[in-house]
């Protein structure tokens, strides 16, 4: 018996497409998840789906600009169009450094978009259906920027410490 059995959800992972996020699709897939993973430009999503669908796993693959919440919501249409959603991934984020007397509006609201306000929409857009099937199960990656600011990301830390 595994402890760590997935068979038969289906997980949706933001910034998939390297890094962490297909780290986490991979230890996902191994337990047995279906997945639908995102990334602003899906095809850079292609070489991990081909990894990914190596353990059995049916990948979809999404593109999802998270700044955007009508991306959001149309990368949810798109993912619950061919099946339930059991496991949300927050992963994707931004981690610009600029220093912050030099920083602009629109450099500190990018990152808020992206690496927070995003967090809130896709819980959002979610939430119902795992409501609705009793079972569901979100988690937000945050970081050691969340409690120790680093010089150059201010807006990366309020992020971060916004998901914490």
């Amino acid at each position: 018996m595994s402890l760590f059995d997935l068979s038969g959800r289906r997980a949706l992972v933001s910034g998939a497409s390297r890094g962490l996020g297909l780290q986490m699709a991979g230890a996902l897939a191994r337990a047995g998840a279906d997945l639908v993973i995102t990334a602003r430009d899906v095809t850079s999503l292609q070489e991990p789906r081909r990894q990914l669908e190596s353990y059995g796993n049916t990948v979809e693959c999404v593109a999802l600009d998270l700044q955007h919440e009508e991306s959001i919501q149309a990368a949810v249409e798109t993912a619950t169009a061919t099946g339930h959603l059991d496991i949300l991934v927050n992963n994707a984020a931004i981690r610009p450094s600029k220093p912050f007397l030099e920083m602009e509006d629109h450099d500190w609201h990018r990152v808020l978009d992206i690496d927070l306000n995003s967090a809130f929409y896709t819980c959002r857009a979610f939430a119902g259906g795992m409501i609705e099937k009793g079972w569901g199960s979100k988690i937000n990656i945050t970081g050691m920027t969340a409690i120790h600011g680093y010089k150059g990301r201010a807006p990366v830390s309020a992020a971060k410490h916004g998901l914490w």
